[in-house]
């Protein structure tokens, strides 16, 4: 692949909400579901069938190509903590137990997106490292330095893409993307970080 040229990731946001904890009985579903909710009460542009709840590998590929025009992403998902002997972390992933390098290989091309990660359980740092690889998985990532509480991620990820939206009217700038992190990481308990590769380290 070519390196990233891209400094901006076009249009005004739209969200595709995806969950693959697998769990519909877990707390991450009703969390997910609750971010939806506060998502389209603050007007932020959702795409059509958000959220996803993916079990599957047909039903995570099918959340992309069903959402042909979002530019970000908010990934749910229950992770495994930090590996031991040098191996890549497991994720509850769309064909079970997986790890994170082979998630983001299986995920739609992300080059120009804005990826947000919620990890409420077994962060790591494979959780970040996996989508920015040297091409680039995504253009900007955003994901918590620990792990999430559901309180925090639900307090969280709404007020974080109201403000976004409003400041993007056009294209997301990874400036405005930082912006809207420091007005808000404190309902976060100021866990969540922010990359990019159109942005100078």
């Amino acid at each position: 692949m070519s390196k990233l040229t891209l400094d901006k990731t076009p249009g005004h946001p739209v969200v595709l909400v995806v969950d693959i904890t697998r769990d519909r009985e877990g707390f991450e579903y009703r969390m997910t579901q609750s971010i939806a909710d506060e998502l389209r009460k603050r007007t932020v542009d959702l795409t059509q069938n958000s959220p996803v709840f993916a079990t599957d590998e047909s039903e995570y590929l099918g959340a992309f190509n069903s959402a042909p025009t979002f530019n970000c992403l908010l990934l749910v998902a229950h992770g495994g903590g930090e590996p031991k002997g040098g191996r890549a972390s497991a994720v509850a992933g769309p064909l079970g137990r997986m790890d994170w390098y082979s998630l983001s290989a299986l995920t739609e091309n992300l080059r120009d997106k804005f990826v947000m990660l919620a990890v409420c359980h077994g962060y790591c740092e494979d959780a970040i490292s996996a989508f920015l690889t040297d091409d680039s998985w995504a253009l900007s990532l955003l994901a918590s330095k620990v792990s999430l509480s559901s309180r925090e991620a639900i307090a969280f990820f709404p007020p974080f893409l109201e403000t976004l939206t409003g400041s993007c009217p056009q294209s997301i700038d990874p400036t405005q993307i930082r912006y809207a992190l420091e007005v808000n990481n404190i309902l976060s308990g100021n866990k969540m970080e922010m990359v990019s590769h159109a942005l100078p380290i």
